[in-house]
């Protein structure tokens, strides 16, 4: 396989992985959005929520082990400082939307709505850097 061809395969990854973590989000916001929806209205039971919270965690699991077997892959010479930088930015990703899952388990409102700010912030802030990220180091648009 030539030069050429493994910078085309690589990027194919990079795309392949841009789309994963565009469900996963997606993913994400559907699980917050039905997960506050239960906790205002009280409308599931607690096999339900557990079971949401597991379908979830399971999910979050399956988007680190793709981020790993990302890390594992050798990107070619000329990417080597994006992929690291792009490893980074899905880690700081997947470490926001933990913690706004851990601010659901909070009890009390202050903390967990601090903790959920805090994840807002850190999530949007990775995913504005994935942005900036393929348009000026990838010239992905």
């Amino acid at each position: 396989m030539n030069e050429f061809d493994v910078q085309k395969r690589y990027l194919q990854c990079v795309t392949y992985m841009i789309t994963k973590l565009k469900m996963f989000d997606q993913g994400f916001r559907d699980y917050e959005g039905r997960y506050l929806h239960i906790m205002d209205t009280r409308e599931a039971t607690t096999g339900e929520l557990v079971e949401l919270k597991t379908n979830f965690k399971r999910s979050l699991i399956n988007f680190g082990s793709l981020v790993d077997r990302f890390q594992e892959l050798e990107a070619p010479t000329q990417y080597q400082q994006q992929h690291q930088h792009l490893i980074w930015i899905y880690r700081d990703y997947a470490a926001a939307v933990c913690d706004m899952i851990d601010a659901f388990n909070v009890t009390d409102y202050a903390i967990c709505h601090t903790k959920q700010d805090s994840g807002h912030a850190q999530r949007t802030r990775s995913l504005t850097d994935v942005k900036q990220l393929l348009a000026e180091e990838y010239q992905i648009a």
